[in-house]
């Protein structure tokens, strides 16, 4: 056996032999193709850190064995004959590269086959079924997010748990493919081979190296601060696709490295997250710590920068929506505010209006205010460094829109509350119908039948519409908690019968919004939930075909009337609605989507929710208290007549003028002890009507459309409403 050390002495042996020996050109082949190969696997083992290489072994042993090579092939070359040589390179040339013939024979060999939906029985032939007499319990299954699957990535492969490792290798497999030196820069301050910028990309390998640079000025006691226009400027008006892969590189360098410092400014100053966090945010928080580049935070970084790539000059929109969205809700909050400075009721506490103080809170520390320019009073980061206000919240469209979001569902859910509490918009809305039912009204209140449209005539009556007096007596009673019970022909005398399910009120009945409120309202609670179970996606799917379906009949039929072809649907395309039907059926069968798929459908069926996150039931309330307000005011002679001076005790008792009017339409003489019963039995219409002149003089004023002009002036919403 020839031993390493011996191959240049016997090499050096065969060239100074006097019989003339010929190198074979197969020898040649080999010997250069041996040498690749050891060189590839000493660039592959290069891209990895000291601390990897030292656990992976030393390198040293292929350099060496690669020395030896070469030398023995520069002193058997004067043995090659030149015809040799040629025949050496071409074998070589063969062996690594298939030759066009060969490659053609791997194209794609399924492509003379057609592509057929199987049949249901060849579906069901699969359905593993359950054994007869057995019991099966419902696994839990997630649908996974990155981070979840990279988690199980790592699980399967732990020697693959350094995210660096993973792109590294997967960028070095695809240099030696191309035929690139990975390691090749044209410039010396280049971050990688250009040449390979579009290959290295796919691996997030740009993202990563910039990452890495962040982490290598991390230091625990000091906050980076990045100088505006150090790298450059960016320019968002630019055309990306123009640019060249240096260029594009350094595009993001700008984008992200002026953002980082921000992030870790937010990550220091804040130890808990803040509303709407996003998962770059959450990441970079650990990152900020530790120097922990996972994958799933290179993932995160990667869609910031793509974010910005596509929307370029419309990233700021999201900031302003933020900025609109705390400025009316502040403005709405405040009034009410002062509206019930010296009007108080039993059903909303003063330690209540601490849920409303905390959604203003969170608009003055992280709205109103420019969190960076806190952060670093409160860091003491050094002066100096002047940047632009809410700089990372322009460049952060991702982050303004979860922030908005969870401005928006706490606002509405304070506002269902609120409205319960006083049962304002409940119990106006009866004497509304009742005027309208009775063709008492010209015209309708826009912003009540927004209400109704939103909630379901079912919350409000406790059924359809009622349109009879006996009717609106009753469904008025049953709103307040009665059961219909009361109302039967053999029901003993007595107290009346309270409903199992206490008085009605408004709903929150938004079923996606309500999947995420908890993880983007309240992100720093113990119980909040971060991922998505198999409930949740069912949720999602279910609502995407129907919002979907809904929208096409509904316009469909809008257009056959008008004799009008039929058109997609802008926003709710035919093909997607079929897409998601069958993606419907999909999941209930084998419970399997891909992320791609839920987030299409996530967007269909959340887009209707929009709406009624933006109704401001404040408003509403103070509207329909009004109302009711001047009701009491016009009707207080009549009223006084019939019950007697104190049919009312408090203002907080206004809605039970709505129940006073109806007994005097009806033979009712008192209502379940609540209500003052009325001096004699005489039945009359004429309150009803004197109060239907009230709600009339509120729509001419133009109040009563109100609701609907804020929407489309001060949210900027494009809407148009449509009554029967």
């Amino acid at each position: 056996m020839i031993v390493v050390k011996d191959f240049i002495s016997l090499a050096q042996c065969i060239a100074s032999y006097k019989s003339v020996v010929d190198v074979s050109a197969e020898f040649a082949a080999t010997l250069d193709r041996a040498i690749a190969v050891r060189k590839e696997h000493t660039t592959l083992h290069s891209a990895f850190s000291d601390e990897e290489r030292a656990k992976e072994g030393s390198n040293e042993g292929h350099m060496h064995f690669i020395g030896v090579l070469e030398e023995v092939r520069t002193i058997l070359k004067p043995r090659m004959s030149a015809k040799s040589l040629e025949r050496s390179a071409a074998l070589y040339a063969r062996s690594e590269s298939p030759t066009p013939e060969l490659c053609s024979s791997f194209g794609n060999s399924f492509e003379n086959l057609s592509i057929e939906e199987p049949s249901n029985n060849f579906l069901a032939s699969f359905d593993p079924g359950t054994k007869q007499g057995t019991t099966v319990k419902q696994p839990e299954y997630e649908v996974e997010h990155i981070h979840d699957l990279a988690a199980e990535f790592i699980k399967a492969f732990p020697e693959y748990a350094d995210a660096e490792k993973i792109i590294k290798i997967f960028y070095v497999a695809q240099c030696l493919t191309h035929g690139e030196d990975p390691m090749y820069k044209e410039r010396p301050d280049d971050g990688l081979n250009f040449k390979m910028y579009d290959v290295g990309s796919l691996a997030f390998l740009p993202t990563l190296v910039l990452l890495s640079s962040f982490a290598s000025v991390l230091e625990v006691n000091s906050t980076p601060i990045m100088k505006p226009g150090f790298y450059g400027h960016y320019n968002a008006s630019s055309d990306r696709k123009a640019k060249s892969s240096r260029e594009k590189f350094l595009e993001d360098k700008i984008i992200l490295l002026e953002a980082l410092p921000d992030f870790c400014l937010i990550a220091r100053a804040n130890n808990t997250s803040i509303p709407g966090e996003d998962e770059l945010t959450r990441g970079l928080r650990k990152f900020f710590k530790d120097k922990t580049i996972s994958l799933w935070l290179v993932f995160a970084a990667q869609t910031f920068l793509d974010i910005n790539h596509s929307l370029r000059e419309g990233t700021e929109r999201a900031f302003a929506e933020l900025q609109r969205t705390g400025k009316n809700i502040e403005a709405s909050l405040n009034e009410n505010f002062r509206f019930h400075e010296n009007l108080k009721v039993e059903t909303w506490p003063k330690s209540n209006d601490m849920v409303l103080q905390d959604i203003l809170d969170r608009i003055n520390v992280f709205v109103k205010v420019d969190p960076i320019t806190k952060a670093k009073q409160l860091l003491r980061v050094r002066e100096g460094v002047s940047s632009e206000p809410f700089f990372l919240y322009r460049r952060h469209p991702l982050l303004c829109g979860l922030m908005t979001f969870a401005l928006k569902a706490l606002f509405k859910e304070a506002g269902i509350a609120f409205a319960n509490a006083w049962g304002s918009i409940l119990y106006a809305s009866h004497i509304y119908n009742t005027a309208r039912q009775e063709k008492f009204l010209e015209g309708q209140w826009i912003g009540m039948e927004m209400a109704i449209g939103l909630h379901g005539a079912e919350k409000f009556y406790v059924g359809d519409h009622p349109k009879a007096i006996k009717e609106y007596f009753k469904r008025f009673y049953l709103s307040m908690g009665y059961s219909a019970a009361n109302f039967a022909k053999n029901k003993r005398k007595g107290l009346p019968i309270v409903s199992k399910a206490g008085p009605r009120g408004l709903e929150d009945l938004s079923p996606i919004s309500q999947i995420f409120k908890e993880r983007l309202c309240h992100p720093s609670y113990k119980t909040t939930r971060l991922d998505l179970t198999l409930e949740d996606a069912q949720k999602i799917l279910d609502n995407a075909v129907v919002n979907n379906d809904a929208s096409i009949n509904e316009a469909e039929s809008d257009r056959a009337k008008k004799g009008l072809p039929e058109l997609p649907i802008e926003g709710f395309p035919k093909e997607r609605t079929r897409l998601n039907r069958k993606l419907h059926k999909q999941w209930e069968r084998y419970h399997s989507c891909t992320l791609t798929q839920l987030l299409y459908s996530l967007r269909d069926a959340i887009q209707p929710e929009v709406f009624e996150l933006t109704f401001d039931h404040f408003r509403l309330h103070r509207m329909c208290w009004r109302l009711l307000r001047m009701i009491k005011e016009n009707l207080d002679e009549e009223l006084k007549k019939l019950y007697g001076p104190g049919y009312l005790e408090t203002e907080s008792q206004l809605p039970f003028v709505v129940g006073y009017i109806f007994m005097a339409a009806t033979n009712t003489k008192t209502l379940a002890g609540l209500l003052h019963p009325k001096k004699n039995d005489e039945v009359t219409s004429k309150l009803l009507m004197k109060a239907a002149e009230t709600v009339q003089g509120m729509l001419d004023s133009g109040v009563g459309d109100f609701c609907l002009k804020l929407m489309r002036e001060s949210w900027g919403m494009g809407i148009e409403i449509e009554f029967d």
